[in-house]
């Protein structure tokens, strides 16, 4: 739910960056970075940017889909008052460049949302697109994608979740496959403390239960979650409230 996301290209072994361009126009970008090591000194070396989006794009989430072989952006169009999704194109060789033939796929018209994410889930071979309702009661919401060539098809949301904090706090939407099950982590609107909430696909929906405490029950400032396939777990890390701002 940033201004900028990267993600790992498994077919092109490069990095992609997207991002919002902080100008008059504050248009969505992406750029395609090559690591090479001359000399044995890591390097990463970028291609020309291009625009995925023509309107003000405020917050940004970007996965890899390894079935299609193609990146996902997922965003915030802060100029039209929706909720948008591009697939990409990535040319490896000498270009490093990335392309957007199929153009923009609406998730939602109209709804401005807040933290849009994006994960891929390996066994499905679906995408799901969280973001947060702003208005009472704050639900979560996720929808399903399908990837088709260039385009994506998006399901009705379902709602994941209510009470869920935005801004500061932070919410961290990833998938988990050891479960086969999507994990939202967040903090409560009212009490501050570290939630998380599990779904998965059924059927080609969602579903998601009601949030629960991490335990132990934490008190928050911010959250971030990451799955490590190493050990097969999640690793929570919270940033305490004042007057300590310890992470926790």
């Amino acid at each position: 739910g940033d201004k900028f996301a990267m993600a790992y290209d498994t077919l092109t072994n490069r990095v992609i960056l997207c991002y919002e361009k902080q100008d008059s126009q504050q248009y969505g970008y992406a750029v395609v970075g090559e690591i090479t090591t001359p000399g044995g000194t890591p390097t990463i070396t970028f291609g020309t940017p291009s625009a995925f989006s023509s309107s003000d794009t405020n917050q940004i989430d970007i996965v890899f889909d390894t079935s299609s072989n193609h990146p996902i952006i997922v965003w915030r169009n802060q100029g039209n008052g929706r909720y948008d999704s591009i697939v990409g194109n990535v040319t490896g060789g000498s270009t490093n460049s990335i392309l957007f033939p199929g153009g923009v796929q609406t998730i939602q018209n109209s709804f401005y949302p807040s933290q849009p994410q994006i994960a891929y889930n390996s066994q499905e071979n679906k995408l799901a697109a969280f973001a947060v309702n702003q208005n009472s009661p704050y639900d979560g919401r996720v929808w399903i994608g399908t990837v088709s060539g260039n385009t994506i098809s998006w399901s009705n949301y379902q709602q994941s979740g209510s009470n869920i904090a935005i801004g500061q706090l932070k919410v961290n939407f990833i998938y988990y496959p050891p479960s086969n099950q999507f994990l939202t982590f967040y903090g409560d609107y009212s009490s501050n403390e570290a939630k998380y909430i599990t779904g998965d696909i059924r059927s080609g929906v969602y579903y998601g239960i009601t949030g629960q405490n991490v335990q132990p029950t934490q008190t928050m400032n911010q959250i971030a979650a990451t799955y490590d396939p190493e050990s097969q777990s999640v690793t929570v890390a919270v940033r305490k409230p004042a007057p300590s701002y310890n992470i926790a």
